[in-house]
């Protein structure tokens, strides 16, 4: 049973989807997903190395469902790996991503309360 929280989140979820998601694949070695709808964020970080100096980070995130994270021929989702490789076409031009972790984070944090949202941090390859 859900609450009024929850029916709002899937519903803002779906309609961001729709309005401004991106058509993506997910590969990891020769495996491959469908084409799914993912949406695009940001996310950076700071780092201070023993040295002195700072680090700042900024990664492309996409926010792919869960249930979105399988590849073809397998029975079950996956969790996001470093160097998986997200691809998504803008303007004619496909643009290539790898699944990469921030600082000493996973490559990705749960979006939501649901837990049912990936937010996958990426760089461009």
């Amino acid at each position: 049973m859900s609450n009024p929280v929850k029916r709002a989140f899937n519903a803002a979820r779906k309609a961001q989807k729709s309005i401004g998601g991106s058509q993506i694949t997910i590969s990891r070695g020769l495996k491959a997903s469908e084409v799914v709808v993912a949406t695009v964020g940001t996310s950076s970080s700071v780092t201070y190395e023993d040295d002195g100096t700072t680090l700042y980070t900024k990664s492309r995130d996409y926010y792919i469902d869960v249930a979105d994270y399988i590849f073809t021929g397998d029975a079950q989702t996956s969790r996001p790996a470093r160097h998986d490789v997200i691809t998504e076409v803008v303007d004619g031009q496909p643009l290539t991503f790898q699944v990469t972790a921030i600082a000493a984070e996973e490559p990705y944090v749960f979006h939501g309360e649901q837990r049912n949202v990936y937010r996958v941090h990426t760089k461009e390859i």
